[in-house]
């Protein structure tokens, strides 16, 4: 009567490998990192179950060599198990060295005593050094679940316990294990192991679905600021040639100008990479020069451009300048003031500083729009701080005082890599 329940939870646990495998090969959403790691981990733990199994049947019949086998091969492996947990938070080598000497040590089983032997008789009797695949393990639990509190501190989110869900039932087996006589064939480790390959799956496949909806929620965001940006953008270009209508040398250089600034803000509308910082600029001098020739001698541009072989998000430096000269310097009392535009590199990041002399604002209105609440004047600055954190790692900050002005700085990493055979064409 026990070969029954017996066989049943050694089919019960080869089917789940079996369903893993196969929906880990036909699975086209996960990486290829993370696919590549979980297969071996399945093929790994079902030799180290079938392992389990003909252990019991050598025992049994007292094959002593083929005992020495199967135990060097499951205390060489079971570190290993738990290696291939730790790469699917953080690809690692140094775990390895541990998993390396711990099979050293019990490969010598096949000459010496020192980890383990198998007498004559058939008696297993563990060496001086028998335990330490226990040690190891035990080493690379903690070790594991130090990356996982990394993962968690990082990105507080309720997929993220997964891992500690995993070295619980791999700690909560082995105590059961230690408490029981073995009389049974399949231990509670190799059912909590089998358990743990589910578990990262699940875990894998909630973190692509996040990844997703962040995904989805990102790109809607950057078309509903395209569409708010469009318009007006046309509609002052529109504005500056009219402006002109009686001049008609004048009105075909401003319609020139037009059409190259409406030419490179178009082909980038819908572009979700970033782009050169030469094409940025060039469709912001288009804008300035048009918005110069219809203020005259009230809007002073001043550029020291002494960077711009980056990459950048599409529409960052038109956003503000367009700010600056709209709700800065049109918003004094006489509409005076000037704009600089600055780029030059620091250390590790290439820098953009926006400044204007113009009516200044209380930044904590972008506290506050940060928050959810609407910022009248200046529509696009929240926008465009997410896509530069999501495009390219950027920053940006606002420093800006009522009546004297505002310092827009944008600050892009200089890993994000150079324009050099990059961004959009």
């Amino acid at each position: 009567m026990e070969s029954q329940p017996i066989s049943v939870l050694c089919a019960a646990l080869f089917l789940q490998l079996a369903g893993l495998l196969f929906t880990l090969l036909v699975d086209p959403y996960i990486s290829k990192r993370h696919k590549r790691t979980m297969l071996l981990n399945v093929l790994l733990v079902t030799s180290l179950v079938i392992a389990d199994l003909l252990g019991v049947e050598f025992e049994a019949k007292q094959m002593v060599f083929a005992r020495i086998v199967g135990a060097v091969f499951q205390y060489s492996m079971r570190p290993v198990v738990i290696i291939l947990f730790m790469q699917i938070i953080k690809e690692d080598r140094k775990p390895w060295l541990l998993a390396g000497i711990n099979a050293a040590i019990f490969l010598t089983a096949f000459f010496s005593n020192i980890a383990f032997t198998i007498t004559p008789d058939n008696h297993f009797l563990r060496g001086p050094l028998g335990y330490s695949s226990h040690v190891v393990s035990g080493i690379l639990l903690i070790w594991y679940v130090c990356l996982a509190a990394q993962r968690y501190k990082s990105d507080r989110r309720a997929e993220n316990l997964f891992p500690f869900a995993v070295v619980g039932s791999l700690v909560a087996a082995v105590a059961l294990d230690s408490g029981f006589i073995r009389h049974y064939v399949i231990g509670f480790l190799i059912a909590a192991v089998v358990s743990a390959c589910v578990f990262n799956y699940i875990w894998l496949h909630l973190q692509f679905v996040r990844e997703h909806e962040e995904d989805l929620k990102a790109q809607q965001r950057i078309r509903t600021m395209m569409s708010q940006i469009r318009p007006h953008f046309i509609y002052n270009s529109l504005t500056a040639i009219r402006s002109y209508l009686d001049e008609p040398r004048k009105a075909e250089e401003a319609l020139d100008h037009f059409a190259s600034f409406l030419r490179g803000s178009i082909d980038v509308l819908d572009c979700t990479d970033c782009i050169p910082a030469a094409r940025e600029l060039e469709t912001v001098n288009n804008y300035l020069y048009m918005e110069k020739e219809r203020f005259g001698d009230k809007l002073t541009v001043v550029t020291d451009l002494e960077d711009s072989d980056f990459l950048l998000p599409p529409f960052t430096v038109q956003i503000l300048a367009e700010n600056a000269v709209r709700h800065g310097i049109r918003g004094t009392a006489d509409g005076r003031g000037t704009l600089t535009i600055k780029i030059y590199r620091a250390k590790n990041a290439h820098i953009i500083e926006v400044r204007d002399d113009g009516r200044g604002f209380d930044t904590a209105i972008l506290e506050q729009t940060q928050n959810g609440a609407e910022m009248q004047g200046h529509i696009g600055l929240k926008n465009l701080k997410e896509r530069l954190a999501l495009m390219c790692g950027g920053t940006f900050a606002v420093e800006s005082e009522p009546g004297k002005g505002t310092l827009a700085r944008v600050s892009i990493p200089c890993s994000a890599g150079s324009s050099k055979g990059g961004g959009a064409e």
